[in-house]
């Protein structure tokens, strides 16, 4: 999502606390009468957060995000952090663009940074968190999945930050890429395992990190069609376009995490989960083989795109009306359920998702 102090050279990951992610936890955690949807710090760490802005409870920030949060989709806070990420940089302050000076919970929010201690509250309560922060990082130096992802498409992907977050609660996730230009820029924040002492698992982090990455090369490439016959794409993250798109992250993602553990690029095996909403993820990672077995005819993901993408079975959209018949769906409310689901019980989410798939 961003222009952040990610490294200058994006070949190296980042593990770092995010101070946006932080930031929207201690907005809500503040300013909410309800029990928070997906925050829940607790210990040194959360204490320490507080204690520093308490007295800053009826600031701007909490109001504006407070409203957000009253008109908000089932998937919140996803709302407040993309509009937190994509328009504070890493100091906290407003970026320069023209949608993000028109925000109003940036700037009261950039405000309530400065005004309020939070920077120094922040510090503070990452010193209880620094051992599962080193362990994170030690693992995240053990093989940079940015290199593994350039080696494998032959593009270059973003720069990529894991932002472990003490404040979120367990089972919770979120993961937001922004482009900037011909750049994109991607923040996973990663929820602490369930129990104490606090740690985080790294296991799903690389399928997270090359997905995301293959969503910032080759969603541009999707051309328009409309959905293989019998396929209800509101069962499909709810419009055909992201569907495709969803369906070509997913499926390199799969196939690159296959092809770390046969080749033994990882000393880990990295998770390999499947979302149950994408019924062509496994045909797309496998016709990846070919690409593989001749890369002097492909030399990169996007000369293979079009051969790859037939394996959706796709029909061509010939037309532009064709193409916004494709894109039409009615809301999906079991969707919206079950993305709800997913922050608090990923396992009771996928059941409810299989379920839809099947529909």
């Amino acid at each position: 999502w961003l222009a952040l102090s990610l490294p200058a050279c994006a070949s190296e990951l980042e593990v770092s606390l995010d101070p946006r992610v932080e930031l929207a936890a201690a907005l809500e955690l503040l300013g909410s009468s309800e029990p928070p949807r997906a925050f829940r710090p607790s210990g040194a760490y959360g204490a320490a957060l507080l204690s520093g802005v308490r007295g800053c409870a009826g600031h701007p920030a909490v109001g504006a995000y407070a409203r957000l949060r009253r008109g908000a989709r089932a998937d919140w806070p996803a709302q407040a952090l993309v509009e937190l990420t994509s328009c504070l940089d890493d100091a906290l302050a407003v970026k320069a663009r023209e949608e993000c000076r028109r925000s109003a919970l940036a700037a009261s929010a950039a405000d309530f940074a400065s005004a309020c201690g939070f920077k120094a509250a922040l510090a503070k309560a990452a010193e209880s968190v620094a051992p599962a922060l080193t362990d994170l990082r030690e693992k995240a130096a053990q093989k940079d999945l940015l290199a593994l992802f350039r080696e494998y498409t032959g593009l270059e992907p973003g720069a990529t930050r894991v932002a472990p977050s003490p404040a979120l609660a367990p089972g919770r996730f979120w993961t937001g890429l922004d482009r900037e230009g011909r750049s994109f820029s991607i923040v996973s924040a990663l929820s602490p395992a369930p129990g104490e002492p606090l740690r985080f698992r790294w296991r799903p982090v690389a399928l997270e990190v090359w997905h995301e990455n293959g969503h910032g090369v080759l969603d541009a490439l999707a051309a328009p069609s409309a959905p293989p016959p019998g396929l209800k794409t509101a069962s499909c993250y709810e419009s055909w376009s992201q569907c495709v798109r969803e369906h070509m992250a997913q499926g390199l993602a799969l196939r690159m995490a296959q092809w770390s553990a046969v080749d033994g690029k990882l000393a880990t095996p990295p998770s390999r989960h499947k979302n149950p909403r994408l019924p062509f993820q496994e045909k797309l990672a496998d016709r990846l083989a070919e690409f593989e077995k001749d890369r002097t005819r492909w030399p990169t993901l996007r000369e293979f795109y079009p051969r790859w993408a037939d394996a959706l079975g796709a029909r061509p959209a010939t037309t532009a009306a064709a193409a916004a018949r494709a894109e039409t769906t009615a809301p999906d409310p079991e969707l919206s359920a079950a993305v709800a689901l997913a922050a608090s019980d990923p396992r009771a989410a996928e059941a409810a998702l299989s379920a839809l798939s099947e529909r």
